[in-house]
């Protein structure tokens, strides 16, 4: 009866000690898996807030994009008037040469038809 009652305590004890192992095993299980929650979590938040930087600094881009853009349009056309103004000059002096060498071959003629006149003068004088 003895060595029953023996066999018994130990399988209960046995018994015992296997509940009180699952038991750890499932509170460790539960706090692993709380961990992991919890590691999930934080992984979340920072793809949230990655993928808010992310579109933050596309719009930032797309903003620096169109100033880029406006800016260019604006050299373009200020290049534009440069040339247009470039080109404007260029006729203001190709007529002002002209007017000039007009000028001259003017005061040239007339020079030569106010040597004719006072070599006809000084012909008829002399005569």
């Amino acid at each position: 009866r003895q060595e029953a009652a023996e066999v018994v305590a130990a399988y209960r004890h046995e018994a015992e000690s296997l509940a009180m192992a699952r038991e750890t095993d499932r509170i460790a299980w539960l706090e692993n898996h709380e961990g992991i929650r919890r590691e999930m979590t934080l992984v979340r938040e920072k793809l949230t807030a990655a993928r808010e930087e992310f579109r933050t600094n596309a719009e930032e881009l797309e903003r620096a994009q169109r100033r880029a853009a406006a800016a260019s349009e604006e050299s373009r056309a200020a290049q534009h008037e440069r040339d247009v103004d470039r080109d404007a000059r260029l006729r203001v002096e190709t007529e002002l040469a002209r007017a000039r060498r007009d000028l001259a071959s003017a005061n040239a003629r007339a020079a030569a038809a106010g040597a004719s006149e006072a070599a006809m003068q000084t012909t008829a004088e002399n005569i």
